[in-house]
């Protein structure tokens, strides 16, 4: 019963890129482009609240730097780590599942590492959160440039991604 923390490599600057629409309009006169860019994700920062229309909320709180135990030192590629808290609030209508979070980090250019160290990092969250209840958790990374972390957070497939900077 944990959030899916699912961390994946890109090579775009942005953890993602902006969708390109291209429309073609006929009629009499000359055919008409027009070239339009949607961004397919929002962005906050970090400490800050992103509000869904439906109701959802999602709090990251700023990279707090964290020391793993040293097993986990030894067996992660990084050597500087962030700890970040992240809070949930379901003011939908329905039980929100915690299982279809997913949150993708990115530091210097690379994937971020997770830290899997329940010891240190705390346990994990609940699958579920009821209507009208709030969850917090923390979640810690390995990074490569501890000042330079972004996090996208995708609560399902239902919702728009939004990353945290």
């Amino acid at each position: 019963m944990c959030a899916c923390l699912v961390l994946v490599g890109c090579s775009a600057p942005a953890v993602n890129a902006p969708e390109t629409a291209t429309s073609t309009t006929a009629s009499p006169a000359p055919t008409t482009t027009t070239t339009a860019t949607t961004t397919a994700y929002s962005t906050a920062r970090f400490a800050t609240t992103h509000r869904w229309p439906d109701g959802l909320s999602i709090k990251v709180g700023k990279p707090a730097p964290f020391v793993p135990s040293g097993w986990v030192r030894e067996v992660n590629a990084f050597t500087q780590f962030r700890a970040l808290t992240v809070t949930v609030a379901n003011r939908t209508g329905a039980t929100f599942d915690l299982r279809d979070l997913q949150i993708v980090g990115r530091s210097g250019g690379r994937a971020a590492d997770p830290v899997h160290d329940p010891g240190k990092v705390g346990p994990a969250p609940p699958a579920k959160v009821g209507k009208g209840k709030t969850v917090t958790f923390r979640i810690a990374l390995g990074v490569k440039k501890a000042d330079d972390l972004q996090l996208q957070v995708t609560p399902d497939a239902d919702h728009q991604p939004v990353v945290f900077r």
